[in-house]
């Protein structure tokens, strides 16, 4: 089965104007649009690979050196489609289509982007990063008993409290009722 690279056509929002935009390879909108040897048009990739696996032109079947040429003109047409942004489910961006690449790596507040808290492999919506960061369990912060005394992650925070905060206050051995804080158990 060939890779095709195509653009999916359920991203335009105008059906009728991508029908003459179709790779006959990919049946998806043309990416990266290119003519073979014949003149026809296809995805530069949808092409290579159909190339790759015969050696002929896909359309008239005839042998062809495999040289290609940019269709400009057809990339132009695709790049001034309008499109919906990928994460549609929650951003309602719209826009042209050579614009949407920019509005997802800078603009869309729902785009995934990593915790940058040392150790977090968490990926979250960039809407969601501010609020994320602040309650992350890898982010250092004092011990809430001995403030300033202990930093760390709430991992490493949860064993500290539970083996060697001098200040947290602990129930006496002997099941008493009283607690005492850890520095005074002698």
């Amino acid at each position: 089965m060939s890779q095709v690279t195509c653009l999916p056509p359920d991203d335009f929002k105008d059906q009728a104007a991508i029908d003459q935009l179709r790779c006959p390879i990919g049946k998806g909108v043309f990416n990266d649009p290119i003519y073979d040897e014949c003149g026809h048009i296809f995805c530069n990739g949808c092409f290579t690979t159909a190339y790759k696996n015969k050696g002929n032109c896909p359309i008239s079947d005839k042998k062809i050196s495999g040289k290609t040429n940019p269709a400009p003109e057809i990339a132009d047409k695709v790049s001034s489609l309008f499109v919906a942004c990928k994460n549609s489910g929650n951003c309602n961006w719209a826009g042209e289509m050579r614009n949407r690449e920019k509005h997802l790596q800078t603009e869309c507040q729902y785009r995934k982007v990593k915790c940058t808290i040392e150790n977090c492999e968490m990926e979250i919506n960039f809407v969601d990063k501010a609020n994320h960061e602040e309650r992350c369990e890898w982010r250092v912060k004092d011990c809430q008993f001995c403030k300033e005394a202990f930093k760390a992650n709430d991992i490493q925070m949860e064993e500290h409290h539970n083996s060697n905060c001098t200040e947290i206050e602990i129930d006496c051995e002997k099941r008493c009722i009283v607690k005492y804080k850890r520095k005074h158990k002698e």
